[in-house]
């Protein structure tokens, strides 16, 4: 893929840090803007890459830590420590133009003709399918729709003709 290979993103973060606590201050999603692992770990990458936009830096530093850039159509990201929140990487999706199945991180699997919604907290979201699929709770078929879901909550959506 041009642009993104593990190859440019090392010419790009070849600078590092020694021993340091593995948390990065984002600036991508306002629920959690310190994400990584407490405790101290060495090497650290820093991100030296001009072009790149700076998204994070090491906690307690101005070295950047989190990164993105854009070449030929293509985004790609560079993080230099996990766990990376859901928020943060649904931010990210959003920014490069993914379509997200659900307004809530919810747990979604599909394939051609059935598709499961596993709702991942309570409350109200509106649901995307990738075509119009029946729901086996009342029978219509819908493509996009809202509900309302309790945590843990499963629907259930098969071929649109019974």
């Amino acid at each position: 893929m041009p642009g993104a290979s593990a190859d440019s993103w090392a010419s790009r973060s070849d600078s590092i840090q020694f021993q340091g606590l593995m948390l990065i201050d984002s600036n991508v999603a306002e629920q959690e803007p310190v994400f990584g692992i407490d405790q101290r770990e060495s090497p650290r990458l820093v991100v030296v890459d001009d072009r790149a936009e700076i998204l994070g830096t090491w906690s307690g530093t101005r070295d950047p830590a989190f990164a993105r850039t854009s070449s030929n159509g293509m985004t790609s990201v560079f993080v230099g420590c996990a766990p990376i929140p859901i928020e943060t990487v649904r931010r990210l999706c959003l920014d490069a133009g993914v379509r997200l199945w659900s307004t809530r991180p919810d747990v979604v699997v599909a394939s051609r003709d059935w598709a499961m919604v596993v709702a991942t907290s309570e409350g109200d979201r509106t649901v995307q399918l990738h075509r119009p699929l029946r729901s086996l709770d009342d029978g219509s078929v819908v493509a996009e729709f809202g509900m309302y879901a309790r945590r843990g909550e499963v629907r259930l959506f098969g071929p649109p003709e019974p």
